[in-house]
């Protein structure tokens, strides 16, 4: 025994109750521990920052509070969110990147698809769509009221009780 501390076979265990163990280097040392694997088998607390190099957790791993990230997260399997993600750069997925209000695709003459899944549809409620340039639809174009200061092309038109195809009108 040392005073406060006990050292007996390979334990070394402080003998004030609810007494704090530290280990401390001196100056400006480090406590090192070379060529050997240290395991918890408690919680970890670290106060201040601390350096993890080349860290492998195995298990869950819970945080409270902020993280501050410099530099790449390489992520192998999902990543779930609940909450709400900020972003306050660019966010690049694949080919499609989203910066500010715009969504745009980053390969060359790539399309950008807006796709439901089965018979679902894609919807642009209480809001109108400005189309500048020419907009292709391959199909059924259905809408309840169209406005153009231009030119509308079509093979026919129809309102269901009136066709309009090439040059004859019919009911």
């Amino acid at each position: 025994s040392t005073g406060d501390i006990l050292i007996d076979d390979n334990f070394i265990t402080t003998t004030l109750s609810n007494s704090n163990l530290e280990l401390r280097a001196n100056g400006t040392g480090d406590v090192i521990v070379p060529s050997n694997d240290v395991v918890f088998e408690q919680d970890l607390t670290v106060n201040g920052n601390t350096d993890l190099d080349d860290t492998i957790i195995v298990g869950d791993v819970t945080h409270t509070g902020d993280t501050t990230q410099t530099g790449n997260i390489d992520l192998t399997g999902n990543l779930n969110i609940d909450g709400e993600v900020t972003v306050s750069s660019a966010a690049q997925f694949e080919n499609v990147r989203i910066e500010g209000n715009t969504v745009q695709t980053t390969d060359s003459n790539s399309d950008l698809e807006l796709a439901a899944s089965g018979s679902g549809s894609v919807i642009v409620p209480n809001n109108d769509v400005a189309v500048t340039g020419n907009l292709a639809v391959d199909g059924t174009l259905s809408v309840g009221a169209i406005s153009s200061s231009g030119t509308i092309q079509a093979n026919n038109f129809t309102t269901g009780d009136i066709l309009i195809d090439d040059n004859f009108i019919t009911t």
